[in-house]
């Protein structure tokens, strides 16, 4: 399997529908929120930090637009979940095994 490029994945990009780039957009949106939360917590000194921000992030508290979800299924994993809501409809993606 070939790994994507950004070059690759734009190429992609243009052959979509503007319904579907708008949407794309929503996901990358919550995509860069979580990888700034996770390289911020890496950062953090502080538990109860940390446990207040996962908190925040899953109930959508402060304008938060979605989150990353780690699952073990059947002892295996963890794997990654996207999740957000837009249009008052829940949206989940599969996104991989988990960054470390």
């Amino acid at each position: 399997m070939k790994t994507p490029t950004l070059h690759s994945v734009l190429q992609d990009c243009y052959q979509l529908k503007l319904e579907d780039l708008k949407y794309l957009k929503d996901a990358i949106d919550v995509l860069i929120e979580a990888e700034e939360k996770r390289l911020s917590e890496l950062e953090a000194d502080s538990d109860w930090e940390d446990k207040r921000e996962e908190k925040m992030a899953a109930t959508g508290a402060r304008g938060s637009r979605g989150y990353i979800e780690s699952k073990t299924i059947k002892g295996c994993g963890p794997y990654a979940y996207l999740r957000f809501r837009k249009g008052g409809t829940h949206h989940s993606f599969y996104l991989g095994k988990l960054k470390p």
